[in-house]
């Protein structure tokens, strides 16, 4: 009899393990597109004429670009932190305004970064406080 008791206790903590660890959040998922970006009192208007997309997907995964390089890796959301993690990026050189968006948009996507969500909008800042981007759902 105590056997039959030890498979659904076991599922049951896997799942409450599973759901304690952080996952991709639905609220987040969907294609974005950069609005500014910059330290976090003094943002700036993302760059016109340069296309950009930022994809979080709901397997845990986000892809994009900010107008030069392509990036990608994972995510999982714990609270209002998200953790990006085996994020990689190609490695062209990027002039002018595309670069310097880059140059900020890249590191808030890796490591852990605050962010808040309202509406259609999303703003991710650095863990370090020193950059952030704000983002609109398309």
């Amino acid at each position: 009899m105590k056997n039959n008791f030890r498979i659904p206790l076991l599922v049951l903590a896997g799942l409450l393990l599973a759901a304690c660890a952080g996952v991709a959040d639905p609220g987040i998922a969907g294609d974005w597109e950069l609005v500014s970006y910059g330290i976090p009192s003094g943002l700036q208007p993302a760059a016109t004429g340069v296309d950009t997309l930022i994809q979080f997907k709901t397997d845990g995964t986000f892809s994009g670009t900010v107008g030069c390089n392509s990036f990608g890796g994972s995510y999982k959301v714990m609270g209002d932190s998200i953790e990006f993690s085996q994020t990689v990026a190609t490695l062209m050189f990027c002039e002018g305004n595309a670069g310097v968006q880059e140059s900020f948009t890249l590191p808030v996507l890796s490591g852990t970064s605050s962010f808040a969500l309202e509406d259609n909008t999303l703003k991710i800042t650095s863990d370090h406080q020193d950059a952030a981007i704000v983002l609109a759902r398309k």
